[in-house]
């Protein structure tokens, strides 16, 4: 008795399995929390020592520019096929399968589980910073202990890092449903931290923020941090356009997330719409949002004091903390804002508030790079078991838990140096970014029947996808990528060319695997994956 086999079928099943549970305020929410967090809260407060000579208002106007722009392709193309895998269904279904696999999968996953690690390892930060504000208020020096403890020592990390793994892993493997409410909850708690800080900010001028700073650290605090810093040989630097073009990699990096909802193309209801209000208009309203933080924190101190206390954070010696009147704490959002009042419930509420804002960036990080890994699996160009849903919550388990392990285990990587993996996290971005505007440009001729089914304007007879794709290729990828490679050192590309050749091995591995099996590699990678 003879037995025929028979390909199996282009995809692994005939359903995702995934449910549409996010409308356009979960997509708001979801991108907000995502960008609203390490870019504005952590480093806007480090501007004058990381990038002299640069004015973070200026510099965040500029880089709203392509972010804007980038919002606008990836609404575009993704209305046109919301599918899951985000920025890998796209290229492959438009662009080409190499680079689909490549740099929509493999980059996209690394960056994902890399913007996880990233946040794992900020969240400790934060809430150290708040453990040292309560200390102080309450006057329990273990208290103020275990805050730069948490803030500086990798077991502590590490530990921290734990719980939040934990609990934004399963968060994930339970589904879009259990995600878009820790998103909603947890942004509402940042909101009320964030505008308790701007009220304290905007109603302050340096001289009065002086007073209140040794109001809330003690007695000469202010004087104390200014005269180190001119022992600590400080000097200001004058404005220089070239210092803000160099800072644009950091500020484009606080508008990075834009397109994190793209893998969740699969659970958004009413695709257009949600991605509209979604991307669009939260990266606008995010812009807003940011000039408003960046101008009244640098008008409420004023450049010299926040460029003092940076460098004599940086720089001096531990016995200058050991007998300075305020504990070392970390410049960030938070501090500068608590400090200005002495009023210990809206000093918690605000510091407490904002470090919700940077924790909830783990879960949209988390389904971003869960999403992708999952679609790949879905066409076969990964494991199949990570394409495996929970029968009840419906969330990718597998998926989750390996993208939550990588996450955790790359915390270690971002305390050794943080500037690798900013940088390269950068460059990643600036990748999808380039050829996301690729995809909207050719979408239009190349595959119509996609086009006809997002958003059809034309200018002139233009499609105005391809227009927008061709603007969002040169200022969100070309730009913002050759921006963020004049940062990277050695060790960045290197790691980048790694992840790049590994990328590529596992793509000629499960094509030619793939092949064996009797499947039409053409044209798996023409047809739209199933919902």
């Amino acid at each position: 008795m003879s037995k025929t086999s028979r390909a199996p079928t282009l995809f692994v099943r005939e359903a995702t399995g995934l449910v549409r549970e996010l409308g356009p305020f979960s997509v708001f929410t979801y991108t907000f929390t995502d960008i609203v967090s390490s870019g504005i809260n952590y480093f806007v407060p480090k501007f004058p020592s990381i990038h002299p000579g640069a004015d973070p208002f200026v510099s965040i106007a500029i880089a709203a520019i392509p972010a804007i722009l980038g919002a606008i392709a990836i609404t575009m193309v993704l209305s046109a096929m919301p599918r899951a895998g985000g920025h890998y269904t796209i290229f492959t279904r438009t662009l080409d399968p190499s680079i689909g696999n490549l740099f929509g999968g493999i980059v996209g996953w690394v960056l994902g589980f890399a913007c996880v690690a990233w946040f794992l390892y900020l969240s400790p930060i934060f809430l150290g910073t708040t453990f040292v504000i309560a200390g102080d208020i309450l006057k329990w020096g273990w208290l103020v202990d275990v805050g730069i403890t948490m803030s500086e020592e990798l077991w502590a990390i590490f530990a921290v890092g734990f719980v939040l793994f934990v609990i934004f892993t399963l968060i994930d493997m339970l589904g879009s449903r259990w995600m878009k409410w820790s998103i909603n909850i947890m942004f509402i708690i940042y909101m009320v931290g964030a505008l308790l800080a701007i009220g304290l900010l905007v109603m302050n001028t340096p001289t009065s923020a002086a007073t209140a700073w040794d109001k809330a650290w003690g007695t000469g605090a202010y004087n104390q941090i200014v005269s180190e810093s001119t022992a600590l040989n400080w000097s200001k630097a004058p404005f220089s356009w070239d210092a803000v073009h160099g800072s644009l990699a950091t500020s484009f990096w606080a508008f990075v997330g834009f397109e994190f909802v793209a893998p969740l193309g699969s659970e958004i209801r009413e695709p257009k719409k949600s991605m509209f209000w979604g991307s669009i208009v939260a990266t606008i309203f995010i812009a807003v949002w940011y000039l408003i933080i960046a101008g009244s924190l640098y008008r409420a101190y004023g450049m010299d004091f926040i460029s003092r206390y940076d460098h004599v954070y940086y720089n001096a010696p531990d016995s200058f903390w050991e007998t300075s009147i305020m504990p070392k704490t970390e410049p960030s959002l938070p501090l500068f804002a608590a400090s200005l009042s002495t009023n210990s419930a809206i000093q918690l509420t605000t510091s407490i508030g904002i470090s919700f804002g940077v924790i909830n960036a783990i879960p949209s990080c988390q389904a971003f790079a869960s999403r992708t890994i999952f679609a790949m699996g879905f066409d076969r160009y990964l494991p199949e078991g990570l394409t495996s849903v929970g029968r009840i919550f419906r969330g990718p388990k597998w998926a989750a838990l390996v993208t939550g392990i990588a996450g955790f285990i790359g915390i270690y990587f971002f305390y050794k140096e943080v500037w690798i993996g900013v940088w390269n996290m950068t460059a990643m971005e600036s990748m999808l970014y380039l050829f996301t505007g690729f995809a909207a440009l050719s979408i239009p001729f190349k595959r119509p029947d996609i086009w006809e089914k997002g958003f059809k304007y034309t200018i002139a007879g233009i499609p105005l996808m391809a227009i927008i794709g061709a603007l969002s290729m040169a200022t969100t990828g070309l730009w913002m990528m050759l921006v963020a490679l004049i940062s990277m050192d050695l060790n960045s590309i290197i790691w980048t060319w790694v992840m790049l050749l590994i990328g590529a091995l596992i793509y000629v591995g499960y094509s030619q695997k793939n092949r064996k099996m009797g499947i039409d590699i053409s044209k798996l990678f023409y047809e739209l994956p199933p919902e």
